[in-house]
């Protein structure tokens, strides 16, 4: 429990993330941040009840988007979290394109020794950016018709995590998207 209250750390960190996002935007669309860690902290919810890897699902961006610490999260919600949380963040600070591919890269061969818990939080915040992706997609593709061949590699892969017939064809995606 955090600081020896009774709150569940779940929802302690509905509300810390909450406070911590507010005002943020997601890059692509306009809807508020918080809406990313909820979906993500959804998909946890599908592979595990643990409320603290749900807490740190809905944490799991503080640190880099709203400049949290890790001190701070232990503090607040114990070491578990903070390192849970921690894992999930990149290092940033390097010049654009050769930092993005090195930060890639060190998040790659950090997969390769994380944890159980670590791997679910990963896998929940990959899928929910590829949902984001095809989300935009189909906007994309209902305004103007069409879909660029790089989206609609991204939005055939985030079919594959949702309910709806698997798509095959760039025909196969326009009609998942509802045209």
């Amino acid at each position: 429990m955090m600081n020896g209250s009774n709150v569940d750390p779940l929802t302690a960190a509905i509300a810390f993330a909450a406070r911590a996002h507010e005002g943020q935007t997601c890059r692509s669309t306009d809807a508020p941040k918080i809406v990313h860690p909820m979906e993500v902290a959804a998909i946890a919810a599908t592979m595990t009840s643990d409320h603290e890897i749900l807490a740190a699902a809905m944490l799991h961006d503080v640190i880099e988007s709203c400049g949290v610490t890790e001190d701070a999260l232990k503090g607040e919600f114990g070491d578990r979290i903070a390192k849970l949380v921690r894992a999930m963040s990149e290092e940033k600070g390097l010049d654009a394109e050769e930092g993005w591919q090195k930060r890639k890269l060190f998040s790659i061969n950090r997969l390769r020794a994380a944890s159980h818990d670590q791997l679910i939080l990963t896998l929940s915040d990959k899928l929910s950016s590829l949902r984001a992706i095809r989300r935009i997609s189909c906007r994309a593709d209902r305004s103007r018709g069409w879909l660029s061949p790089a989206l609609s590699r991204w939005s055939l892969a985030a079919s594959y995590s949702t309910n709806r017939p698997r798509c095959s064809t760039r025909r196969d995606v326009r009609r998942s998207c509802g045209r």
